[in-house]
């Protein structure tokens, strides 16, 4: 995995998180929500760097299936 990838993952990402699975892309203090940013740009993202790092980084692939686990039991009909 490119380094500048890691990076992004371990530092900048987890600043986004509320909590219960639902990310944030406003500044922080800002309790932004809205479906853009949740449902396809973070929640993607943070998919797809659970499947590159399952290897090497797996407590937080774990942690990005789990947040998107919280995140989708808010939309069960």
């Amino acid at each position: 995995m490119p380094k500048g990838l890691r990076q992004i993952w371990t530092t900048l990402a987890p600043s986004f998180y509320l909590g219960d699975g639902w990310p944030h892309d406003g500044p922080e203090g800002v309790r932004q929500l809205d479906y853009y940013s949740g449902s396809i740009a973070i929640q993607y993202a943070q998919l797809v760097y659970s499947k590159l790092a399952a290897d090497t980084d797996p407590v937080r692939a774990e942690e990005c299936r789990g947040r998107a686990r919280k995140y989708a039991l808010h939309f069960v009909h």
